[in-house]
């Protein structure tokens, strides 16, 4: 049994105790209470000669009173730093919510999460991080008075792994890469809860489609889908692999019709669609080809280059286009969207035609070629035979 003095001890440790932990919660009642959350480490995209971290990040403001969003700070394990202020900023953060659209994009009432679409471009290879950290800062009326507050993420970890390099494909000439790789085309900005979890399938998707040389992308009738450029063009397998998913039969649309053929849903929005295991998690999908035109079932070992089907407009499709994207999973949508690189292609210099975002004036016949990286939104580019 303890003695009176080791009684006087005891008291005297718990009563530290409980201050010190007392002065720990009132520490803790400090930091933003701004979850930030990203939901997949970033692996670099090489396009057009630049380096590109692409990833999402959720953001949660778990305080009681709205709170704004003034700084997002992304720095790497190096001297280099990105700053998002005002603008720039508000370009970044996505609503879940046609709610929070009515709101200022930078305030976060209580409880409301909202995404930021993060584009980081890198100059050269010799400057992409091991890692990199997020500082934001927040403003608002809390702890009963008005204050700024700053939080600093962990670190996270790049996927360094090296990214696949693949064939186009499609052959030819004047194919213009609509929404493809960008921080705000529609690709980049689509995401999709499938049972639970929350897929980015379409990070580095492009919709290709052919102009003509009235920068068009079909001629006389535009509701025939026979009148586009590149209707019926064969689609290619893009490296050796293995066919694990067909969908055939899906009626094609009527180009800029106000209805589909068939009603979209998970099982239709790719139309006819292919999917071919590439090795390594990697599958490349193709989506929109015409029914009856393709070439493979499940099962099949395809060679690069092989035709699979032919390019039309079936499913989620307003005009014969391919949809293209590599995934890390074999799903056209419930899978996350992994960076790749193409052999070798050629740019056009080219501007949109105001009014249309379609259509397409050539600058001039000065082509620039690339190797082993992938060509950004708005582009007109060559394929080699």
């Amino acid at each position: 049994m303890p003695t009176t003095s080791h009684r006087r001890q005891y008291v005297f440790i718990l009563a530290f105790f409980l201050l010190a932990n007392t002065t720990v919660a009132i520490a803790d009642s400090l930091p933003a209470q701004l979850e930030m959350r990203v939901i997949q480490p970033p692996k670099p995209m090489k396009a057009e000669e630049k380096y590109y971290l692409v990833y999402e990040m959720y953001l949660t403001n778990y305080h009681h009173v709205p709170i704004n969003l003034s700084t997002l700070e992304v720095n790497l394990d190096s001297p280099m730093s990105f700053t998002f202020t005002d603008q720039a900023l508000t370009q970044l953060i996505h609503p879940l919510d046609s709610k929070s659209l009515e709101e200022k994009p930078l305030t976060f009432q209580p409880g409301i999460t909202k995404l930021a679409f993060m584009w980081i471009p890198l100059d050269y290879l010799s400057v992409i991080p091991t890692s990199l950290t997020h500082r934001i800062t927040i403003n608002g009326h809390l702890h009963d008075e008005d204050m700024t507050l700053n939080a600093t993420t962990t670190p996270i970890t790049i996927n360094h792994t090296p990214s696949l390099t693949i064939s186009a494909p499609l052959r030819g000439d004047n194919w213009f890469t609509t929404n493809g790789p960008s921080n705000t085309s529609e690709h980049r900005i689509s995401h999709l809860i499938i049972n639970g979890e929350d897929y980015f399938s379409q990070r580095f998707a492009i919709d290709f489609v052919q102009i003509g040389l009235d920068g068009n992308t079909y001629h006389n009738d535009e509701f025939n889908n026979e009148n586009y450029y590149c209707y019926g063009k064969n689609a290619l397998a893009v490296s050796a692999g293995v066919i694990v998913a067909v969908r055939n039969g899906i009626p094609e649309n009527i180009p800029h019709s106000d209805k589909t053929a068939v009603p979209i849903t998970l099982d239709t929005v790719g139309g006819n669609y292919v999917i071919i295991d590439l090795g390594n998690d990697n599958y490349a999908f193709y989506a929109h080809l015409i029914p009856g035109s393709i070439t493979v079932k499940i099962g099949d070992r395809v060679s690069r280059g092989q035709v699979i089907g032919k390019v039309g407009n079936s499913g989620n499709s307003t005009e014969p286009h391919l949809h293209f994207h590599i995934v890390d999973k074999p799903s056209p949508l419930a899978a996350n969207g992994m960076p790749y690189g193409i052999d070798h292609f050629a740019i056009r210099p080219s501007q949109l035609i105001p009014g249309n975002s379609l259509r397409v004036r050539i600058l001039n016949d000065k082509l620039k070629f690339y190797s082993n990286q992938l060509v950004l939104e708005n582009n007109v580019v060559k394929f080699s035979p």
